[in-house]
């Protein structure tokens, strides 16, 4: 994943949680060598500021950015751009998400993958633990996964440690936690698994 964004983060403690960043300003930071050559021209064309950026993109061509089987570029609600890999992870694997108190009164979203799903992702975040989280922070933001709805990012959490066990939690940063409101939200997104949502 290429991206102009700064990382987020998730773990694996007692329910596995992801931490959502507001991104900071601008340089892009990956590893350009992952990116496919009209994949990396795209996200050069890309522009966010632009609210027909997808349509300036793609065209009307939705299988374009909803294949799980491509790498896609997409923006996020702030303005942030992102060149994302192949979805391992498509929403029709969540089984459940709800937003929730944890304990320490904070609005946090918790979800469960069917079989399929928790594999993928247990392969996927041992991976990116591994590779991008050292000492306590992420070394990297190929450390964040997206959660990409209608080819678009709704959230992009980084991992704080492998997520193993099919049940996992997102989390807000801790100097701006979730609002109700927003944790019920990307509840929502995740539990309309029928929707073209995939994790990159």
């Amino acid at each position: 994943k290429a991206s102009s964004s700064a990382p987020a983060s998730a773990s694996s403690s007692a329910a596995p949680s992801a931490s959502i960043s507001t991104p900071t300003a601008a340089s892009v930071t990956g590893d350009a060598s992952l990116v496919n050559k009209a994949t990396m021209a795209k996200f050069q064309q890309l522009n966010c500021a632009d609210k027909n950026w997808q349509a300036k993109i793609y065209g009307n061509h939705s299988s374009q950015w909803d294949n799980p089987a491509s790498q896609i570029v997409a923006c996020d609600p702030q303005g942030v751009k992102y060149v994302l890999a192949t979805s391992p992870v498509i929403g029709q694997e969540i089984t459940s998400a709800s937003a929730a108190l944890n304990t320490s009164s904070q609005w946090v979203i918790n979800f469960n993958l069917n079989g399929k799903g928790s594999t993928a992702f247990a392969n996927l975040t041992s991976q990116m633990f591994s590779k991008y989280y050292a000492s306590g922070a992420p070394t990297s933001v190929l450390d964040q996964f997206a959660i990409v709805l209608d080819g678009k990012v709704v959230s992009a959490p980084d991992i704080q440690d492998a997520i193993t066990g099919g049940s996992s939690q997102i989390s807000g940063p801790t100097t701006s936690p979730f609002s109700q409101a927003a944790a019920t939200k990307l509840a929502n997104v995740l539990k309309y698994g029928a929707l073209p949502l995939t994790f990159h």
